[in-house]
């Protein structure tokens, strides 16, 4: 019986292949579209929860506050004596991690003959590899990192070493001379989680600190000085409040307090879930505010092609089984019943979706390829990656509910409909049906519309954030690191030599680059009345052709290329944002007091605005200090290799490859011990850049994608609705209407419908939009023009109506004979 109802399925497909194979086809693209994103939004909200315990691991997070002027800093570096410091007066906090940086990368390992620079080199406390969870080749977690001197290290770095010979007890060394020996290896980390290390060292190398020897003022220091990534997993069933209360007699034991016994401490550590950091960290200098919104973007684009594709399929059904309503109704009269009927439509429409799934599976690679969905993938994730039990069980679960949805509303109707109004064609008429119909294409429409609108804003929100003026140049900015306290000194005359190359324009030195400040930090600046007054601000160490070389125009006062009147202080420049934030009258003059060795800074110039942050931020006060003291001041008798300065080189537009030639060669000249590392400044802003075009890109495909699959779908209902009133349009024809008359008629009710959709489309397209727009800053954000969503109603309308004209115009030249014998 299963087999006889399988064969009359086939023939019933094979008879209306038309629609079937529009329906499959407008599924089949649904389904691809909605896996690619779907393989992508699983793999972001995947993030670090593959390590055991995931739910009670906890990152700690420093944050620095004032209230005047207001400002918060959240950073995710910590002092390395924090946890050990609450761990001592409560043990429910005593399994803590630290994760040190070894900065600036990348770091030399040496093995014999083979030299190569590493990037993530990090220190780590001995239960790095129980704590977190690590695939391990060789070695023992438990004890790799418990001695001194001892590296574990990942696959890319055991196998360019060591090759297939055993890497364990064999010696790296750095470029200090120090000999590591490798006790662990493991595999190279998953893309989907926020740790980043190839090498790590055992912390115990360090001389461990000892927290009863110091005073309450150095325990204060070491807490505050970020320096190391620290986690805590908490005990099962213990409430993360005890980490509060923990901070609290922290705060109470060591902060200072004013003359009246106040606290008057602007730190505070909170505790930040290990699932939450990739999307939801509100660290400074997290990307986790533009991942959540780009999967945001993808999920809302995901559901509207989908919901498009299944309302597409649902409607073409509703066409495909009322073209079989003679035969519904001589089945009923044989002798058929209703839960047979419904069963073979069922497994009829279940062999199209599966069809329709399968076709889907393979066009995901296709559109990973051709849309910007497979660049934020890792290489080894595809489609077969969803083919676990639990999602094949999803998969098979979604392909039933969609075949019941589908079938379960046509089936039931056209069975519960007596078989001598079948025959008699009385089911044409009924109004549920039209309804349904109508209803589904107005819901096509209106999400299509709404896609449409939101491509066009999100493309204008980037172009108009991308021509905005940085305030600064970044085209032939070549970017080289100066490494070593000994070669920093000596970088003048690294830069003598490159000046005179004819296509070199200007050289500078500096310690920031572009869209990599750190977190704000606070400073006391001299107010108008001539007190110390609190202020947050970015600071960046340049040299006196810094602001030359990146065209920063100065606006009042000079730049940092002349010596200030009083040599004991430094020039420093600051920007608009930072006059307005401190309200100055006259900015020239005024005294900076930076802490430290730096001593005290002169303001000598005010800059335009320049954007350092990226699309996304507020220009935020930012101070350009001299760099030549505070250089003097770092550099006088400490051994200090890992010191370094970014040397940037602007070249003109002539024979680049040859100008950044002599580069490379006088560099390796200057300094033959660490590698000539470089990049262009420009490269960095277009990486910030090919973010947001992708996601607007994005958007825009996959807006055509379900206008096209709308339309797909109005081509088979208008066709179906003409069939039905094929005798009409021949009595009509007879009776003197012209070809535009007739267009018109069928033309009315489409208009109408698609019409209404647009508007909802509109209005939900700026709800959507304006949810989206929130990832950028306010003065970023681009008004919602009344011209956009008139252009993508009138696209989406106009696409409607050239459809009905075509199918309407076409059935009206027919024969009004022929039409008359019509049935």
């Amino acid at each position: 019986m299963f087999l006889v109802s399988l064969k009359i399925s086939f023939r019933s497909i094979v008879r209306d292949r038309s629609t079937a194979v529009i329906a499959i086809l407008s599924l089949a693209i649904g389904i691809a579209s909605f896996i690619s994103l779907g393989i992508y939004a699983l793999y972001e909200i995947a993030y670090d929860k593959h390590h055991a315990d995931f739910d009670r691991i906890y990152r700690i997070v420093q944050q620095e506050q004032s209230a005047e002027p207001f400002f918060i800093s959240r950073r995710a570096l910590t002092g390395v004596i924090l946890a050990p410091l609450l761990a001592r007066d409560y043990q429910e906090l005593d399994e803590y991690l630290r994760i040190q940086p070894l900065d600036p990368t990348p770091h030399l390992l040496q093995s014999g003959d083979n030299a190569f620079y590493w990037d993530n080199v990090v220190l780590a406390d001995d239960n790095l590899f129980n704590f977190f969870a690590h695939d391990i080749v060789a070695g023992d977690s438990f004890t790799a990192l418990v001695e001194p001197r001892s590296i574990a290290i990942n696959e890319s770095i055991a196998s360019a070493y060591f090759g297939r010979e055993n890497p364990i007890g064999q010696i790296l060394t750095n470029d200090l001379g120090t000999d590591f020996r490798v006790t662990l290896v493991f595999k190279n980390l998953p893309r989907n989680t926020h740790l980043d290390y190839s090498a790590v060292i055992s912390r115990s190398t360090l001389d461990a600190l000892d927290i009863g020897s110091m005073s309450e003022r150095m325990v204060l220091l070491r807490a505050l000085a970020p320096a190391a990534n620290t986690y805590i997993k908490l005990p099962t069933g213990i409430n993360p409040e005890i980490f509060r209360s923990a901070v609290d007699d922290l705060i109470e034991r060591y902060m200072p307090r004013a003359a009246d016994g106040t606290l008057v401490s602007r730190y505070n550590w909170y505790l930040e879930s290990l699932s939450s950091i990739h999307l939801n960290s509100l660290t400074d200098g997290s990307n986790a505010k533009n991942t959540r919104y780009l999967v945001l973007t993808y999920a809302v684009v995901a559901a509207f092609v989908l919901l498009v594709s299944n309302l597409n399929y649902t409607n073409l059904s509703l066409s495909r089984y009322s073209k079989r309503t003679k035969e519904i109704g001589l089945r009923k009269l044989l002798g058929a019943g209703r839960k047979q009927i419904v069963g073979h439509l069922f497994l009829e429409n279940s062999l199209v979706l599966a069809f329709a799934f399968l076709l889907g599976l393979s066009l995901v690679p296709i559109i990973q390829a051709l849309t910007p969905v497979g660049s934020f993938l890792a290489d080894s994730v595809s489609v077969f990656d969803l083919l676990s039990i639990p999602s094949a069980a999803v998969i098979a679960l979604g392909i039933l509910f969609a075949g019941l949805i589908s079938t379960l509303y046509p089936a039931f109707f056209l069975t519960s409909i007596k078989s001598i109004d079948i025959i008699q064609g009385k089911f044409r008429t009924a109004k549920s049906s039209v309804w349904m119909k109508e209803t589904v294409i107005f819901v096509q429409f209106a999400v299509s519309t709404g896609g449409v609108v939101c491509a066009i804003l999100m493309l204008q929100q980037t172009q108009a954030i991308q021509q905005s003026p940085l305030g600064f140049e970044t085209q032939n900015k070549v970017v080289v690191r100066i490494r070593g306290n000994d070669n920093v000194a000596r970088i003048p005359l690294l830069e003598n030599q490159l000046r005179s190359h004819p296509n070199i324009e200007s050289t500078a030195i500096t310690n920031r680059l572009p869209f990599s400040l750190n977190s704000i930090g606070t400073g006391s600046v001299e107010s108008n009345e001539g007190e110390r007054q609190s202020l947050a601000y970015h600071r960046i160490y340049g040299d006196s052709q810094y602001i030359e070389t990146f065209g920063i125009e100065i606006l009042r006062g000079r730049d940092l290329s002349a010596k200030g009147e009083i040599p004991s202080t430094n020039a420093v420049v600051v920007n608009e944002a930072f006059v307005d934030a401190m309200d100055w009258q006259q900015p020239i003059g005024k005294i900076l007091y930076t802490p430290g060795a730096y001593g005290l800074s002169e303001v000598v110039g005010v800059a335009r605005n320049f954007n350092y942050l990226g699309f996304d931020s507020e220009i935020e006060p930012i101070a350009i200090n001299t760099l030549d003291q505070q250089q003097v001041v770092i550099n006088q008798g400490a051994e200090l290799p890992f010191f370094y300065r970014y040397l940037v080189v602007s070249i003109s537009d002539n024979n680049i490859d040859e100008t950044l030639e002599y580069i490379r060669q006088t560099y390796n000249e200057f300094d033959n011990a660490n590698p000539f590392l470089y990049q262009f400044l420009e490269e960095i802003y277009n990486e910030l850049k090919s973010q947001q075009n992708g996601q607007a890109i994005l958007m825009s495909i996959f807006a055509i994608v379900s206008v096209v699959i709308a339309s797909a779908g109005l081509v088979a209902v208008v066709a179906f609705k003409i069939a039905e009133k094929t005798k009409e349009l021949g009595i009509r024809k007879v009776l003197g209407a012209d070809i535009a008359q007739l267009v018109a008629l069928q033309l009315k009710e489409v208009l109408l419908n698609v019409s209404l959709a647009a508007i909802v489309g509109c209005v939900l397209a700026s709800i959507v939009f304006g949810a989206w727009q929130e990832q950028f800053s306010a003065s970023h954000r681009v008004l919602t023009e009344p011209w956009v969503f008139l252009v993508a109603s009138g696209l989406v309308i106009a696409l409607a109506v050239s459809t009905t004209v075509y199918q309407a115009a076409s059935a009206s030249q027919a024969n009004p004979i022929d039409s008359l014998r019509y049935e």
